[in-house]
């Protein structure tokens, strides 16, 4: 069960992150033109990518947490 903890506070930091960023680009200009210069398309890969990355970690650590429970029954 720790994986899906670690799970749920990774993807809960990034949500927190995000809207961090987009309050943000909302009240500073030096935000906004960094939004315009990045095309939406180029944010969704990058989320894309580190989900996959942290969903690749947490698949990791729930296959090593059963096989610990495994060896130790």
């Amino acid at each position: 069960m720790r994986g899906w903890k670690l799970f749920g506070v990774l993807y809960g930091s990034m949500a927190a992150l995000g809207v961090f960023i987009a309050i943000f680009a909302q009240f500073s200009p030096q935000g906004r033109r960094v939004l315009q210069m990045v095309r939406p398309g180029e944010v969704l890969v990058a989320a894309a990518l580190l989900a996959a990355v942290v969903g690749g970690f947490v698949w990791l650590n729930k296959l090593m947490d059963e096989e610990q429970a495994r060896r130790g029954q």
